[in-house]
C-alpha cells in the first residue's frame, strides 16, 4: 500500500490478512443452504423437507399469508439432509416456511391442499 492511492475491497466470504507489505486471503467456501418442498402442492398429512448438505439444529416457522405464525418449532436435530413436518393442522391454501441454522435464513411458499 502507498500513500495517497485509493484502493478498493469487496468482500465475499474470505480471510484477510495483510503483513505491513501485502494482502494475502484465503477464499471460505459459501455454505450450501438451500432446501426444496416436496410435493408441493402438499397433498398429504406431512410436508417434507430437502436441504442440500446439512446436519444439524434448525429452527423453522410456518406463517399464511397473513403473517399469522402456524406452527414454530425451535431446535429440531435434522439427522442427513431431510426431515418432515406434520400438516395435519393446516387448512387448504398458501403457507410460507421459513427456516433459520445459525448460518442463513431461508423462506420458500407451499400449498396446502
Amino acid at each position: 500500500m502507498t500513500e495517497n492511492q485509493a484502493y478498493q475491497l469487496a468482500f465475499k466470504e474470505i480471510n484477510l490478512t495483510y503483513n505491513g507489505r501485502e494482502f494475502s486471503g484465503t477464499h471460505i467456501p459459501l455454505y450450501k443452504s438451500g432446501f426444496s418442498i416436496y410435493p408441493n402442492p402438499v397433498n398429504g398429512s406431512v410436508i417434507n423437507i430437502h436441504l442440500d448438505e446439512y446436519a444439524g439444529i434448525i429452527d423453522y416457522n410456518i406463517f399464511n399469508l397473513y403473517g399469522q405464525k402456524i406452527i414454530s418449532k425451535q431446535s429440531v436435530y435434522v439427522n442427513g439432509n431431510h426431515f418432515s413436518i406434520p400438516s395435519k393442522e393446516l387448512m387448504p391454501g398458501y403457507y410460507l416456511l421459513t427456516i433459520n441454522n445459525n448460518r442463513s435464513y431461508r423462506t420458500l411458499k407451499f400449498i396446502k391442499k
